[in-house]
């Protein structure tokens, strides 16, 4: 029980995770995100998603509001990092984690090596 004491209300837990499918989909029925300025992509508000919680009468709980409003933020995070299409994908579904972190590597010393070699430029 330690381990929810940081949540609000004592019935406010969050489910396992096998029974969370149904998040993704309030998500992909939320719409996901808003239309921003400059045709960015803007984090669904609380009222939006307060406003889909009263008009879906799913009687969202807080933790699965703040689970919709955290993967919208998420998603809209991805799209403006990965709208460069030389953009390195976010995971190698080959080895996960650690090809990703090389490439990470990689491109930050060639970032290096190429401000170098602006700078003697200047």
């Amino acid at each position: 029980m330690q381990e929810f004491e940081h949540f609000r209300h004592p019935y406010d837990k969050p489910p396992q995770p096998e029974d969370c499918s149904y998040l993704i989909q309030w998500f992909y029925e939320s719409g996901m995100c808003l239309s921003g300025g400059m045709g960015g992509a803007v984090s669904l508000t609380w009222l939006e998603i307060q406003s889909f919680d009263s008009a879906s009468a799913y009687g969202m709980t807080a933790w699965e509001k703040r689970t919709v409003k955290t993967l919208s933020e998420r998603y809209c995070s991805g799209l403006t990092k990965h709208a460069n299409p030389k953009a390195p994908p976010p995971y190698d579904p080959e080895d996960g984690e650690f090809r990703t972190h090389q490439r990470e590597q990689q491109e930050l010393r060639r970032l290096r090596a190429e401000r170098r070699k602006n700078l003697k430029l200047d």
